[in-house]
């Protein structure tokens, strides 16, 4: 029988109260620091799941998401395999109208993943972009001198460069680096939403939690997102087993957010044994593999 959602977690669920989160702080002696990131965390966690759970569509039963799932993820790996198979072909196909369109939604950190992937023995740091096909430094700096001026014209404090004011101004430049890299471009967009679809089933498969019951989405998302923060709310990374002060943090956490606590341990464990969850939760902690 095909297993329907369940809005039970959604329902129950709450952020803490001030004195909730003043105990767990104090339950796991944490750092102003910490105790801001754990506030912070949770935070963004109960509006995750409460925008989820307002979300205007008809959920439909797992087998179905699944089905989909598997179909979509077949898909893009057979165009990521045609796109590999022919880089150079695919270079060309490149229409006069709306040239480099695709460019132009792309990040920063996108052309500067694709470059980095081309030469593996350079390690650039996140704000250096001197390996990035795009003069975003000199324009930075360009942009930077022109709000100094306009500031002491005002006689104003100076305001800081906003990412959209940088992206407006590098736009040409994105669009020539699709026009140039349109296979690379390509794989890695592809390759980012079959990992994710890749993701999904693969936590699907994974062990149920306790008792055979469906998986309960709701403690699944907050053992993900507080065991990608793990390092900034305990001061330590989480282990591939979870570990006692991760399982305290999510005991104490899930205790004041409303969320089911029977078997925590062993839910844990088979979130985090995940392939794709692991690898997600190392690098958010700067886990060597």
């Amino acid at each position: 029988m095909a297993r329907t959602f369940d809005a039970t977690p959604f329902e129950n669920l709450r952020l803490p109260t001030e004195e909730e989160f003043k105990e767990i702080a104090k339950d796991l002696a944490l750092t102003p620091e910490q105790n801001a990131a754990l506030r912070h965390r949770v935070s963004i966690i109960v509006d995750e799941c409460d925008r989820y759970y307002a979300g205007p569509f008809k959920r439909p039963d797992k087998e179905a998401l699944r089905e989909k799932a598997n179909t979509i993820h077949r898909l893009l790996k057979k165009i990521e395999n045609e796109i590999k198979n022919a880089q150079s072909l695919v270079d060309e196909i490149v229409p006069l109208y709306g040239s480099g369109a695709m460019g132009r939604l792309v990040s920063f950190e996108t052309i500067a993943t694709i470059n980095k992937a081309r030469t593996p023995t350079y390690e650039a740091a996140p704000d250096d972009w001197k390996n990035v096909d795009l003069a975003i430094r000199p324009t930075l700096e360009k942009l930077e001198a022109q709000e100094t001026r306009l500031s002491e014209i005002r006689g104003a404090e100076v305001e800081a460069i906003t990412t959209l004011q940088l992206e407006s101004h590098l736009s040409q430049s994105k669009m020539i680096f699709d026009h140039q890299n349109r296979a690379s471009l390509l794989l890695h967009i592809v390759g980012e939403m079959k990992d994710q679809f890749d993701f999904w089933l693969q936590e699907q498969s994974a062990a149920k939690d306790a008792g055979g019951r469906p998986f309960d989405l709701v403690r699944r998302h907050f053992i993900d997102s507080l065991a990608c923060d793990a390092r900034h709310i305990l001061g330590q990374p989480v282990t591939k087993s979870g570990g006692g002060a991760f399982l305290q943090l999510c005991n104490d956490v899930f205790n004041a957010c409303g969320v089911e606590t029977d078997s925590l341990e062993s839910a844990i464990r088979n979130h985090l044994k995940v392939p794709s969850v692991w690898l997600k939760v190392s690098e958010h902690n700067s886990i060597g593999h």
